[in-house]
């Protein structure tokens, strides 16, 4: 089953690269750029179990839930959590600043 829609996405990006090259508005480098791209595409329908549907990307409040973890925080705690961030995100720059330096 996953083989015969691999098939026929290579199958479809073969028309659409076909239809690509005969066109004559794109530079061959651009020609050859976009064709790279759906070739890679249909390459990657093979890897996801599925035929290549992944998860809906407009259901982010889904990805937030999941992103989520850890203790739940207040007002406080959040803006406490906010500045012991910052401060670590400024030592790490100028740990990089230094770094460079040498």
């Amino acid at each position: 089953n996953n083989d015969d829609t691999v098939s026929t996405a290579m199958e479809t990006a073969r028309a659409k690269a076909n239809q690509i090259a005969n066109s004559e508005d794109i530079s061959a480098r651009g020609k050859v750029r976009e064709i790279a791209k759906l070739y890679a595409q249909a390459k990657d329908l093979r890897r996801k179990p599925g035929g290549g549907k992944g998860k809906n990307p407009n259901n982010a409040s889904l990805q937030q839930r999941e992103r989520r973890t850890g203790k739940p925080l207040d007002r406080r705690m959040f803006a406490d959590k906010r500045q012991v961030n910052a401060k670590q995100k400024k030592k790490d720059a100028k740990k990089a600043k230094r770094k460079g330096r040498r």
